[in-house]
């Protein structure tokens, strides 16, 4: 009978404890899969500049008005670098255009824009850029939207720049996925911003009344939503699971609105996501420890 009580228990506190890690064991077999589009009707290209609506205008490879209700179109271009310069580089540009189903990669940045307004990025792979996979300075009323950014040194980098709207990118396996810049009332929502190889899911910095809502940015290399110098932002309703450092860091900001995320361990501060392997000789030890324990009391 005392043995059956002792192996009743024994197992009883295997299950529990299993149990206890298995959203730790579901997370880490998920792989972030990069979806890249077909290019089986795209048109291979060298990097492609322009700068002024004048430029615009007159680039030959496009479709559309360049006015509301018919833009001008970039699209299906298969663009690769050898790790200079830039993809494609807009520059003062405020016609409506939407750059559309293209890929770049190999560049110091997959898309560069600066001073550029009324442009939709949509349904475009940048991969493998050193520095920026979409970069904006100086840029507003812009939107970045189902996009592919994977192997940059960061996936999206908004800087100098308002009232942008950042949503359903697939921005992961970069150093930093979303960064955030000297930019306000941007709206950053439904991202998967995981993976970051050395730094953030989503970072801001000196950035105020943004809204951060309903990403994952989860599995980082420190934290899944990062503030800098940073206030009056909304970070609501975001997964920030398994993150290295803390699912949310705060650093020298106020007036913040934080509400409805989901940090699963991290959010007691301080505690780090570990991987499962650091829980097994955990759980084996506690085991053995509690064996002894039941012999030494007889029970």
């Amino acid at each position: 009978m005392i043995l059956k009580k002792k192996i009743a228990i024994i197992i009883s506190f295997s299950i529990i404890f299993g149990m206890s890690l298995l959203p730790v064991i579901s997370f880490q077999n998920k792989s972030n899969s990069h979806q890249e589009r077909s290019l089986s009707t795209s048109l291979a290209s060298p990097p492609i500049s322009i700068d002024g609506n004048g430029e615009l205008d007159s680039f030959t490879n496009k479709t559309g008005s360049g006015i509301w209700g018919d833009p001008y179109i970039i699209q299906d271009y298969d663009i690769v670098g050898t790790g200079t310069g830039y993809g494609i580089e807009l520059q003062n540009i405020n016609k409506p255009l939407i750059i559309l189903t293209c890929r770049i990669k190999s560049f110091i940045s997959g898309i560069h824009m600066v001073n550029v307004s009324n442009v939709i990025i949509n349904d475009t792979t940048v991969s493998d850029n050193s520095l920026r996979g979409i970069y904006l300075e100086d840029s507003d009323n812009n939107t970045i939207m189902y996009n592919y950014a994977f192997d940059n040194g960061i996936g999206i980098y908004i800087r100098w720049s308002i009232k942008n709207i950042i949503s359903n990118n697939n921005a992961s396996d970069n150093g930093d996925n979303i960064y955030l810049r000297h930019s306000e009332n941007n709206t950053v929502k439904e991202n998967l911003a995981s993976i970051a190889y050395f730094f953030d899911g989503i970072h801001l910095e000196f950035s105020n009344n943004n809204t951060i809502k309903d990403n994952t940015a989860s599995k980082n290399g420190q934290y899944g939503v990062h503030l800098e110098e940073s206030n009056y932002n909304r970070i609501l309703g975001n997964t920030l699971l398994k993150n290295a450092d803390k699912c949310i860091m705060e650093v020298n900001c106020t007036n913040n609105i934080i509400l409805n995320n989901d940090c699963g361990i991290d959010d007691i501060p301080g505690v780090p996501s570990y991987p499962l392997v650091f829980f097994v000789p955990i759980m084996a030890f506690t085991l053995i420890a509690l064996v002894l324990y039941l012999r030494k009391n007889k029970f």
